[in-house]
């Protein structure tokens, strides 16, 4: 079984961060909130992937909030600390569950799982496999299905026959509807504060890709929905 890293097996590739420059971007109250969240262990499933944080917090009215941090790598010579942060909360800027989400991985990096060559080990699995966990995926997050689907008529791999089929490129396979979510999700999940609009534009621009791909691949239909 392969050896499971956490944060504490790679802190030193990242700019490091201190109390005080956490402090320095947030408010008294939500620092003090933030560091009694994170006294508590409030902060759930910390994961870092490539450079970013992430992780949950589970709010009072039973909501559960998404922190996301992206980290700066340590030979950046930029007097920023960070590269982009959110929480899906009402509030803006950086807010108490961000000020624990960074307090936990300045003091407690060892908590974060590190999430990298996910492919790799993908490409390992059977075919059978891997539909089992897509079915796994989907029950466990529904709201991810629309994607799938979505995902689903990419042009991945087409034998040069069916490429050359006429007609082909005048075929509607996307549902506009599906677009429509896809967009509205990512304003939703963005949150609001720092790094909002990053964090909508880098999803619109997924979009902006696969839209690209049924150009390339001549599916002009499906690209125009998109």
């Amino acid at each position: 079984m392969a050896k499971i890293h956490t944060g504490a097996d790679v802190k030193r590739q990242f700019k490091p961060l201190s109390e005080a420059d956490i402090q320095a971007y947030s408010d008294e109250a939500s620092f003090q909130k933030g560091y009694d969240y994170y006294l508590h262990h409030a902060i759930i499933e910390p994961t870092l992937s490539e450079s970013v944080l992430r992780a949950f917090y589970h709010g009072s009215s039973g909501s559960l909030y998404r922190v996301e941090v992206t980290l700066l790598p340590a030979d950046d010579k930029s007097a920023h600390k960070l590269v982009s942060a959110g929480c899906s909360c009402p509030q803006a800027g950086i807010c108490k569950h961000l000020v624990a989400l960074l307090l936990t991985w300045l003091h407690q990096p060892e908590r974060f799982v590190v999430r990298s060559r996910l492919m790799g080990r993908l490409s390992e699995k059977s075919r059978e496999e891997l539909l089992a966990l897509l079915e796994q995926l989907v029950q466990r997050q529904p709201d991810i299905e629309p994607m799938v689907e979505l995902l689903i008529e990419l042009p991945l791999a087409l034998p040069a026959q069916e490429k050359n089929r006429p007609g082909r490129g005048k075929e509607r396979t996307v549902d506009p509807s599906t677009i429509e979510s896809q967009v509205a999700s990512a304003f939703y999940h963005a949150g609001e504060g720092w790094g909002a609009a990053s964090r909508v534009a880098a999803e619109l621009d997924r979009l902006c890709d696969i839209g690209k791909s049924f150009a390339e691949a001549g599916e002009w239909a499906n690209a125009q929905v998109v």
